[in-house]
């Protein structure tokens, strides 16, 4: 996996934090809560404690909990950049 990708949440990764029971697994909820369309996953594993990358991330992609970032991010100030 890239350690240099990005992800923001899906319309369903959004319904899936404000269910209180989860489907995913623990870690992969909590990475889920991270994902802000600005970290990397490396930096989210990081934060986490995790290393594998593969495990920790591939239930919200199949799942399509998340999507790859298109190319935009977001400033501090919520200013929109195309990088």
């Amino acid at each position: 996996m890239d350690t240099d990708l990005i992800f923001e949440k899906t319309a369903k990764g959004l319904a899936q934090l404000a269910q209180s029971d989860s489907a995913l697994p623990t870690a992969s909820r909590e990475a889920l809560k991270l994902v802000d369309g600005r970290r990397t996953v490396q930096s989210i594993a990081t934060r986490m404690g995790v290393t594998d990358l593969v495990s920790l991330f591939a239930p919200l992609v199949e799942g399509e909990y998340v999507q790859k970032n298109l190319g935009l991010s977001f400033d501090d100030d919520r200013t929109v950049r195309v990088r």
